[in-house]
């Protein structure tokens, strides 16, 4: 690689100036020549007819269709979850320019514990294929029904005692027991274990997973992991992200699992969209990653308390970000890794039955209260059910489940404010659902106060349920079970035109109704001639999307006084403490 002295904006814009974007983009999109541009399908939404452009000569593409635009850098982003750091490194390894992170005279420490851990990856790849001693590995792969090409793609290896001293020196030696790869007293971690290296977005090895052959002691871990370090942020690292990110934006589905080897069994057997966390839980970090991929994330977690966990904590951490999170736990006793080898079919049909992580969770919780013949256990499940639902960060969630928990068990749910984590939580949800609303207003209004009661069993049916079709939820199951025959009604009438549409994004679901809502409080005002009260709802309404033509139509023929914009062009809007509650 050749080395130039430069700072970071020399740097980028050497790897802009040596990086081709028809070349870069024609690696994910099929691009033909118009003129002076190139045109192709967009990557970014589905389409039929090609609106996504690239101008070769200015380095930029855009889209006509959905108005997604940007340069090599965003493009990386945007398509593999990247970070700006991470797109520039890869870019500039692609491009051979040398980033200022090397030192003049050497390697930054960082660079040198990247080599280290790559010699470390690639030996122990190199032993599984050749060396006598990696027999029981191989013979694990193949129980698992892993041939050698998926093992060469997933860089799969086998801890040969001995092996890192033929490929390290002494001074990286030293930087291979900083990464945990080697002890203090020189024993290398990963001896006699199966190997299966840790990937950040970019495809470079961060660290590495050690599975234990056979059956382990009880002093022997199954699943060991070299330490956190400056490769390996372990709540920024999703295993398989590199190979997965292309297929979760042409999908638009994401599918979160619990381990490596249930990662790589589903991108075997027909789901290449999958992740797992490695070496830590799920983390907002990771769930951000993701979103900016698909907005639509399905946990299929094990069928126990864990697989439970990681729906509930994708769904929290999820709060705010616009993305749909479903829960599809497996039977009891079996995982991804098991049941992908032995019926597909099943996964197939997990996914697609995949519902609320709140409604799994809680159907569990009942499974088990049935089936439980100690009352002291059942009254303690109850219980349960009860604290969790209390911490629910959504009000109207909590609400609705706290309605029929205690209905079906007799017993009292406290309905609180959830709990301070789960306060949080929501307080973030508020703030970005008004950002989504009207991106240049700061204020966290909230919606919701202008709703009446029919219209919040009608969100509250959307948010629990989403992607289901708007005919399907106004069905008499859900009338009687989930919510009054008048909200169902209202929510097939507000989604869409076409009944078999699914439901749309629950933030554009509750302008709807606010907007609906409005008109019914607005003519009331000016009925009752209650000018104070019809200025207030006028300025929440234009508070959440100024301007737009059917709050202007929605406030004027009435004859509403116009509560006045300040020169800025935007409402004088109060702050959620001056509208506490609703308004009638």
């Amino acid at each position: 690689m050749h080395t130039v002295n430069m700072d970071r904006d020399d740097a980028v814009a050497q790897v802009r100036e040596r990086t081709d974007i028809v070349e870069l983009i024609g690696t994910q999109v099929t691009l033909q020549r118009r003129g002076a541009r190139w045109l192709g399908l967009c990557p970014f939404h589905n389409e039929k007819t090609p609106s996504f452009s690239v101008n070769a000569e200015m380095g930029l593409y855009y889209c006509f269709g959905c108005g997604a635009k940007g340069d090599i850098f965003s493009f990386m982003m945007a398509t593999r979850g990247l970070g700006f750091a991470q797109a520039l490194e890869m870019l500039a390894d692609q491009a051979g320019v040398e980033l200022p992170e090397r030192q003049t005279g050497g390697y930054s420490s960082t660079q040198i514990a990247r080599q280290v851990m790559e010699a470390a990856a690639q030996v122990y790849a190199r032993s599984l294929q050749s060396s006598p001693a990696s027999m029981p590995a191989r013979q694990e792969l193949r129980n698992r029904q892993i041939e050698r090409d998926a093992a060469t793609t997933w860089a799969l290896g086998y801890g040969a005692p001995g092996v890192l001293n033929t490929v390290l020196s002494r001074e990286q030696m030293k930087t291979a027991e900083q990464l945990g790869l080697i002890t203090k007293y020189g024993r290398e971690l990963m001896a006699g274990r199966l190997t299966l290296p840790v990937r950040d977005s970019a495809g470079r090895t961060v660290g590495l997973a050690g599975r234990a052959l056979g059956k382990p002691d009880s002093d022997t871990a199954k699943y060991i992991n070299t330490l956190a370090s400056q490769l390996w942020a372990r709540n920024q690292v999703l295993y398989g992200m590199d190979l997965a990110a292309p297929h979760i934006r042409k999908t638009g589905l994401a599918i979160l699992v619990e381990g490596q080897f249930d990662t790589i069994q589903m991108h075997l057997r027909g789901w290449p969209c999958t992740v797992a966390p490695c070496g830590s839980a799920i983390s907002r970090q990771h769930i951000a990653q993701l979103s900016a991929l698909t907005k639509r994330l399905v946990v299929l977690g094990d069928g126990d308390q864990a697989g439970s966990k990681l729906a509930m904590q994708s769904w929290e951490h999820a709060i705010g970000t616009g993305m749909v999170v479903l829960a599809a736990p497996l039977p009891a006793g079996t995982d991804p890794d098991l049941l992908a080898r032995q019926n597909p079919a099943a996964i197939q049909e997990l996914i697609e039955k995949a519902d609320s992580p709140i409604t799994a969770y809680l159907r569990d919780l009942r499974n088990q209260i049935t089936t439980s013949s100690s009352p002291e256990d059942q009254a303690a499940l109850v219980r349960q059910g009860a604290q969790f639902i209390s911490e629910l960060p959504d009000p109207l969630i909590r609400a609705r489940f706290a309605q029929n928990w205690a209905g079906e068990w007799s017993v009292q749910v406290p309905l609180g404010t959830g709990s301070p984590a789960a306060q949080f939580e929501w307080s973030l949800d508020r703030q970005a659902l008004a950002t989504a609303l009207q991106p240049d207003q700061a204020t966290a209004i909230q919606p919701w106060l202008l709703l009446d009661p029919t219209s919040r069993q009608a969100l509250l049916l959307a948010q629990t349920h989403p992607g289901v079709p708007a005919a399907q939820l106004a069905t008499a199951d859900h009338e009687t079970e989930e919510t009054s025959p008048a909200a169902t009604s209202l929510l097939a009438a507000v989604t869409c035109a076409d009944p078999g549409d699914i439901t749309p994004d629950p933030a554009d679901i509750i302008w709807r109704l606010v907007v609906r809502a409005g008109r019914v409080a607005l003519q009331t005002a000016a009925a009752q001639g209650d000018a104070q009260r019809a200025s207030t709802l006028a300025k929440l309404l234009r508070a959440g999307r100024p301007a737009q033509p059917e709050i202007e139509q929605l406030i004027r023929p009435e004859g509403i006084p116009d509560p006045g914009l300040p020169a800025t062009g935007k409402p004088d809007v109060p702050a959620d403490s001056d509208v506490a509650a609703p308004i009638w």
